[in-house]
Formats: C-alpha cells, structure tokens, sequence
C-alpha cells in the first residue's frame, strides 16, 4: 500500500476474516488493508488487471461478490 494519508473504513468480522484467509494463501498481498486497497483501486480505476497478476477479472468479482462487495 501506498504511504501517505488514509482513512478507516468498517467492514463486518466474518468479511474481515475472509479476506485475511486470502491473503494468507496470497504472495501478492501483505495485508487485509493491501488486498482492499488494492480491489477498491482496481474498481475506481475501470480496467482489468495486468497480465501478470494471479487474478483473473471474473474470479476478482466472483471473491469480491462472496465478501459482500457486490
């Protein structure tokens, strides 16, 4: 995550726990707050992600849908 100003935000314990779950299993991410910034940029942004990424855009909304984001 980029240093510099940021902002709380609440989400339920059980989505909390889900997404902590992913990023354990993840290489990509070093945190629960690195996993949401990095979603919450993606969707802002309107693009699909680099190629590179482990994630594919259906599978990305599919995660973000089970969390309750969708």
């Amino acid at each position: 995550m980029k240093e510099g100003r940021s902002r709380a935000v609440k989400i339920p314990a059980p989505t909390y726990d889900q997404i902590a779950e992913l990023v354990s299993q993840s290489e990509q991410f070093q945190s629960v707050s690195d996993f949401v910034s990095f979603v919450l940029q993606e969707l802002l942004a309107g693009k699909p992600e680099p190629e590179e990424s482990t994630y594919d855009e259906e599978e990305l909304r599919r995660r973000l849908k089970d969390l309750g984001y969708l």
